[in-house]
């Protein structure tokens, strides 16, 4: 996998690409990164991105100019790469949009998936940029940002994470929480056993692997119905499965149940 980053701020990158399992991925070649800067595709003496926005009103846009011309540089490389602009008004980004990502088929120039993530500044865009180059727009929540650094950081990651070699086990990246069905994931516990007056729930501790997976299983049921409820329609959990869940977990004590976050 490819990212193209189009940004003014490239440094901002450079300590979360070095970091934890993103910078191993990076020096394992698990993906490649590239930064495109749009100041490099300016002829004026201010090397100028933005300019104020027709009808008054605060802020400057980002021009067309200097950042069509970055987009097209990171095309040229990879005319396959799907164009991700991040704005508040994108789709929201969640574990489902992940997965279709990362299912993708490579392009048959490169044989890898490759992605322009396009952060913007100031006020926003010039509309007509998002118009002419836009596959996705992105959101990763209701609320704005200085620019589109942070919340490409935040989609790459998530998209790392679930390429072939990453994480330690293959298994990881689908028993997360909102991973392949949907649900929050059990919580988990290390030693000590006890602190604070908190015990690990002994069914942890029993070394019974079937009922250990069988109780996990119905936790992360009836702690998706207490926490994310509507989480629980989309992973199409029956009404006589949630009931099974619940009745499995009434084997715990009251204190467990109150530390696993699944009283009712």
């Amino acid at each position: 996998m490819k990212f193209f980053v189009v940004t003014l701020f490239e440094e901002m990158f450079h300590a979360w690409a070095e970091s934890g399992l993103v910078g191993q991925a990076l020096k394992k070649q698990n993906f490649q990164m590239e930064f495109i800067n749009p100041r490099s595709f300016t002829s004026d003496v201010h090397q100028a991105v933005d300019d104020k926005v027709y009808g008054g009103g605060d802020g400057m846009a980002a021009m067309f100019g200097p950042w069509s011309e970055a987009i097209e540089f990171a095309m040229q490389k990879e005319p396959s790469a799907q164009v991700i602009f991040l704005t508040p008004q994108g789709e929201s980004w969640n574990q489902k949009k992940v997965s279709e990502f990362l299912q993708r088929k490579p392009s048959q120039e490169m044989g890898i998936r490759s992605f322009v993530f396009v952060c913007g500044r100031y006020a926003g865009f010039d509309e007509r940029l998002v118009k002419a180059y836009a596959d996705h727009e992105i959101s990763i929540g209701d609320y704005v940002l200085n620019g589109g650094e942070l919340a490409a950081m935040v989609v790459m990651e998530s998209l790392v994470r679930g390429l072939p070699g990453v994480l330690g086990e293959s298994s990881s990246f689908r028993k997360d929480s909102f991973g392949e069905e949907g649900l929050l994931e059990c919580p988990q516990f290390t030693r000590p056993q006890s602190v604070k007056g908190m015990d690990v729930p002994s069914f942890l501790l029993s070394g019974h692997h079937k009922n250990i997976e069988a109780l996990s299983r119905a936790i992360s049921i009836v702690r998706t119905k207490n926490r994310r409820p509507e989480l629980l329609e989309k992973a199409q959990i029956s009404s006589k499965e949630l009931e099974a869940a619940e009745k499995l977990i009434r084997q715990l004590s009251e204190e467990e149940r109150d530390l696993l976050g699944v009283n009712s």
